[in-house]
């Protein structure tokens, strides 16, 4: 029995995504026995809000289930609906992503294959810049400074977690506006 294509099931959550500002960001579809498994990961431009995505996942497996009895859809003998936000290893890859996360640490890796522990800072207006927030000097009196990136020269980012709170200097300019 083959499940749906993972792309149809994409283009179903999109649609029954729109309500909620939730977009699914990739879906996957596994045989497991009697019941399958379709694995959902959304996100949206803000926070995902947790009664939002339960409200999504409602609606959406209803839908699946409607187009299952009108034989758009076949799940064989069943299927188990997993919906879930990106975890902290996401990789920053989008601009909503890097301004939702503006004044965290992000381990960033450069097409140069430099990598290095910034604050993320603003976004430029096109979403093509970012500014980035890094420390510099002795340990005991180093100072905050800052740089704009290009998002194209960013091979790889993910946010880090961070235990203690960001150094006032730090927090301060990755709270400032865009400016090159």
């Amino acid at each position: 029995m083959a499940l749906p294509s993972e792309q149809t099931l994409h283009d179903i959550a999109a649609e029954i995504g729109t309500p909620w500002g939730i977009f699914p960001l990739r879906v996957k579809t596994t045989l497991a026995g009697a019941k399958s498994t379709v694995t959902v990961v959304v996100d949206s431009e803000k926070e995902p809000d947790i009664d939002a995505v339960g409200e999504f996942s409602t609606a959406l497996s209803q839908e699946f289930d409607a187009r299952e009895e009108r034989g758009e859809l076949d799940f064989g003998a069943g299927y188990n609906l997993e919906v879930t936000t990106p975890g902290i290893d996401e990789p920053l890859v989008k601009p909503y992503q890097w301004a939702r996360n503006q004044g965290r640490l992000a381990a960033i890796t450069l097409t140069d294959g430099t990598t290095e522990t910034v604050r993320i800072g603003s976004m430029s207006p096109d979403g093509e810049r970012l500014a980035v927030v890094y420390s510099q000097g002795p340990k005991g009196n180093k100072k905050a400074a800052k740089k704009i990136v290009n998002l194209r020269d960013i091979a790889r980012a993910v946010v880090e977690i961070e235990f203690n709170g960001a150094p006032k200097n730090e927090a301060a300019l990755s709270a400032e506006p865009f400016e090159e």
